[in-house]
């Protein structure tokens, strides 16, 4: 089920920046990963898969790496902490 489904979506407790890969610092305009997570009942990332990149595979591994230690507060249906999928765009800027 997605966050649509529910009546309150996951919340992001805990964030981790992803590290710019050194590959990826030769594009000047940086790039975009959209991660699809799987945010599980207990708030634990289950599952990360990409669903597109810009450049492609230069900035997935780094984004998936990162967000496998996100924790959430869990969605809620009915008043139980359910699973639920979220797309969460991530973008590297090259400075």
């Amino acid at each position: 089920m997605g966050i649509k489904d529910v009546d309150q979506p996951p919340e992001l407790l805990k964030y981790i920046q992803p590290q710019m890969p050194i590959a990826g610092r030769k594009y000047k305009d940086g790039g975009k990963v959209l991660l699809r997570l799987i945010v599980e009942a207990n708030g634990l990332v289950s599952q990360v898969n990409v669903v597109e990149s810009n450049p492609a595979k230069v900035f997935d591994d780094s984004a998936i790496q990162a967000a496998r230690k996100w924790r959430f507060k869990p969605a809620i249906l009915s008043g139980e902490a359910v699973k639920v999928f979220v797309d969460v765009p991530i973008n590297f800027k090259v400075n």
